[in-house]
This record gives C-alpha cells, sequence and structure tokens, in this order.
C-alpha cells in the first residue's frame, strides 16, 4: 500500500505533472452534470458526496452487517482490508485529480475489491442472522424495484435549478434510502426489540439486488452500443489505403531506430494560429470556464501504423500548456509543410529527426529541395528523406 501510494504521488507531483491533487470534494460532478456548473461550490460539492457515498452503498451495508454481528471484527484481515479499500477510493474520488470524473476509477476499483473481501468475510460467519424466504423474496423486490424506480422517473427540463437537483438526485437517492436506514439501524432501532444484525442482513440484501438491478439494466442498455461498435465506427479506427501504403513503406524503407516527424492531424492554417494549440485545456477541470478555448490534435493512425519512433504527433493527451520545446516542435511540423526554411530543418536534425510525412491536403508544395527529397508519394502523402 505505501509503495502504491508513493507512486502514485510521484505521477502527482512530478514535474510538469499534467494533473493536479487538490482535495475538492464531489467537485466532479458538474462535469458528469454540466448544468451544475451555475450552482454554488457548496451545493455543488455536497451532491458529489452524495454520488460517492451512494456508488459505495453495496461495501458499506456489507461492512456495516459484519460489524453488526462480531465485536471483535477488526481482528480480520478481511474485513480490515475491506473498510481500508472503500475508505481509499471514497478519499481519492473525493479529490480532483484530472477531468470528466475519471477519479472515480479510484471509487470503482475500491468498491469491487471491498465487495469480494466483504462476501468472502460473510460466506465464513457461522452466526449470520436467520431471515425468512418471505422476508428474502420481499427485500429482493424492494431493491430491484428501488433501481428501476429511478430509471421510471422521467427526465424534467423546466429549465429551474430544482430540476436540475431532481435529476441529478433520482440515481442517488435509492441508495441514500438505504444510508439512512443504516444510520437509523445503528442509533436508533431498540437493541432489546429484535437484533440489530437482522436489520443490518435486510439492508444488505436489498442493496445487493439494487446493486443488481442496476448492473443488468445498464448491460441491457449499452453491451448492444458496445458489442455492435465496430460495425459502426470501425473506419475511424482503421487507416485509409493511402496511410497504409506510406506507413508500410516506412517500416520496409527506414531503420528501426529512425524518427519520424510529420504534420498529419493538424489542419491547413498559418503558423501564427498554432497558438490556440498550445493554450491550456481548462474548461474540463474549472467550473468557471463554460468554453474551451485550445485545440489538439487527435488522429493518431500514422503513430499506430508506423513502427517507428514520432517526434510529435496526437497532442490530445496533453491537457496542460505547451513547454517550449512541444511549442517549438509543433512549429516546425506545422511550418516546414509549407514553409521550409533551414531553421527548421536545424531543429528537425537537433531533434534526430530522420523523415518528414507530408499531408498534401495541407500544402500545394511538390518540392522541399534543397532540404529534404521525397523518397516515396501517394495522392495523400509526400515522404521526405531530412
Amino acid at each position: 500500500i505505501t509503495s502504491t501510494v508513493f507512486i502514485f504521488l510521484n505521477f502527482i507531483f512530478v514535474e510538469n505533472s499534467q494533473h493536479s491533487f487538490k482535495f475538492a470534494p464531489g467537485d466532479f460532478i458538474w462535469q458528469l452534470q454540466g448544468e451544475l456548473r451555475s450552482f454554488p461550490n457548496i451545493y455543488v460539492r455536497t451532491l458529489g458526496l452524495m454520488a460517492i457515498f451512494s456508488l459505495a452503498i453495496l461495501p458499506i451495508s456489507l461492512l456495516a452487517l459484519i460489524k453488526s454481528g462480531d465485536e471483535n471484527v477488526f481482528r480480520s484481515s478481511y474485513f480490515v482490508m475491506s473498510m481500508g479499500s472503500i475508505a481509499g477510493g471514497i478519499f481519492l474520488a473525493s479529490a480532483t485529480i484530472a477531468g470528466d470524473g475519471e477519479n472515480l476509477y479510484f471509487l470503482h476499483s475500491s468498491v469491487i475489491l471491498s465487495s469480494v473481501l466483504s462476501f468472502s468475510q460473510l460466506s465464513e460467519k457461522q452466526n449470520l442472522p436467520k431471515i425468512s424466504t418471505k422476508a428474502i423474496i420481499y427485500a429482493s423486490a424492494f431493491g430491484a424495484c428501488l433501481a428501476l424506480t429511478s430509471y421510471a422517473i422521467p427526465n424534467f427540463d423546466s429549465g429551474s435549478k430544482i430540476s436540475v437537483v431532481l435529476r441529478t438526485l433520482k440515481t442517488i437517492a435509492p441508495a441514500w434510502m438505504l444510508i439512512i436506514a443504516l444510520v437509523v439501524t445503528r442509533f436508533v432501532v431498540n437493541k432489546n426489540r429484535k437484533p440489530k444484525s437482522r436489520y443490518f442482513c435486510v439492508i444488505a440484501l436489498v442493496s445487493s439486488t439494487m446493486c443488481l438491478a442496476y448492473t443488468l439494466v445498464n448491460w441491457i442498455d449499452f453491451a448492444p452500443q458496445k458489442t455492435d461498435e465496430f460495425r459502426r465506427n470501425g473506419s475511424l479506427y482503421l487507416a485509409q489505403p493511402d496511410l497504409k501504403e506510406v506507413s508500410s513503406w516506412i517500416n520496409l524503407n527506414t531503420n528501426q531506430d529512425d524518427i519520424v516527424a510529420s504534420n498529419f492531424g493538424w489542419p491547413s492554417m498559418d503558423v501564427a494560429d498554432l497558438e490556440t494549440f498550445s493554450q491550456p485545456c481548462i474548461a474540463y477541470k474549472s467550473k468557471e470556464v463554460l468554453n474551451e478555448t485550445c485545440k489538439r490534435t487527435k488522429n493518431t493512425l500514422l503513430v499506430a501504423y508506423t513502427k517507428r519512433r514520432s517526434w510529435l504527433q496526437a497532442t490530445v493527451l496533453q491537457y496542460s500548456e505547451f513547454d517550449n520545446e512541444i511549442k517549438q516542435r509543433q512549429l516546425v511540423s506545422v511550418g516546414f509543410a509549407s514553409n521550409p526554411i533551414e531553421r527548421y530543418v536545424s531543429i528537425m536534425k537537433l531533434g534526430g529527426v530522420d523523415w518528414f510525412v507530408v499531408d498534401r491536403s495541407t500544402t500545394s508544395l511538390k518540392s522541399w529541395l534543397p532540404f529534404a527529397e521525397i523518397k516515396y508519394s501517394n495522392d495523400s502523402f509526400f515522404v521526405l528523406k531530412i
């Protein structure tokens, strides 16, 4: 655990890291529910924290059940690991790491791990409370109905803030009903009437069936889209014939340690327009910024098909502002294709660049002499030897 934490912190605090570690509970929720941008931070973070705990309802209810029936539960490594896992997941999900709710992946992993550990411990317990078959059926049906009810509630959009809150709460409220039931059982239910563990057992059963119902509905809704993805969008993941041909030529006619530069992915534009491709992308993690102004190149096909080192391609994953080195490479990649000058060549040679692939849709040039010689061409590309 300690080594994992140190590795994690190294990625966060390393120089020029694109991620930020800021404890901002629930700050991710406006990224997933964009209408919450206009809400004060206190409301956004409250709803976000509610969403985090609602996603963790299954391991929370299981841990409550285990704790209710065993006063010495902290001696169990299963219980300690399960509780530590979900606590760590909740904490990391509350910290703003990147954008678009990516910090929820910490919670997803911890929910799975904690649930597996808790179910394993429950399977070995001999003193679980007895629950009648009728109670099991009723609890299971109630859990499924809680999940299905949230899907049945329509998304009314009146334009008011209350409608935004209601649309956000409809997937959070079912789990919070169970969280409230856990709290009431723990602190309010009279211990002398019935064993509290029986109540905790029913709540855990409702939670399990509710989560199972959510999973089944989501699977039914989204599985066809996932299994049919390639038929619908496969052309986006595969290179066109000209790109295949130029990639094949490079792979056959260059050395494995050669470096390839290219303007592939950038549109036809003047170098003065490159500033927007170097600016930091901040709207994805700043609630006050409504419209993103930064631009990035997204097409990775040239890199995927040419098995050579690339000087600069597909900058889509770099959200922070480009440093001077990346700005210079981008300037040369775009500028050399349409305006070859000695300065661009000197920079590429200094960077060890051996080849340059020109996207012909961005330039009308047919020769780059004396700086580079065309070694291969097709209708879409030139391959230049620097």
